[in-house]
């Protein structure tokens, strides 16, 4: 990649983005007023972060990483959201994500980072395995929705 890509924290001007980035990469059709009044409340909360990558003043990808706390076993991160816009693919920009969330585990102390990728994004999973990510076990996720 010839130009610097910049990681740096999410601002409100950067939802828009953020937003596209949810429902064209990842599928996730949320409500930008929701995902707005989200942001807010998580740029309070030490236990979340949320970073863009920006090249040529555009933002091109993001993160969402936040800690958590089990008593079933050491404090860990959680990659909650991880994007890059499909044509910036390729030249890096996830391993900058990565290695950015990595950056954020160490230095909230955990154990380490886990994150949840569907059976169907089987180009995610051997970026992931690519960088270090292994996978351990297959899961069911269960879900109540309240209406």
């Amino acid at each position: 990649m010839k130009n610097t890509v910049l990681v740096r924290p999410a601002c409100t001007e950067d939802l828009a983005a953020i937003h596209n980035l949810s429902r064209i990469e990842l599928g996730y059709d949320h409500d930008f007023d929701t995902l707005k009044s989200t942001f807010q409340m998580l740029q309070t909360d030490p236990n979340h972060k949320v970073q863009v990558a920006m090249l040529e003043n555009v933002v091109v990808g993001f993160l969402h990483v936040n800690r958590y706390d089990s008593l079933l076993g050491p404090a860990m991160t959680n990659i909650m959201a991880i994007a890059v816009n499909h044509n910036y693919q390729g030249q890096g920009i996830g391993k900058i994500l990565l290695n950015a969330a990595e950056l954020w585990a160490r230095e909230q102390q955990t154990f380490g980072i886990r994150l949840l990728s569907s059976e169907s994004r089987v180009n995610a999973h051997g970026f992931y395995q690519h960088n270090d990510y292994v996978s351990h076990k297959k899961q069911l996720k269960f879900e109540k929705i309240f209406k």
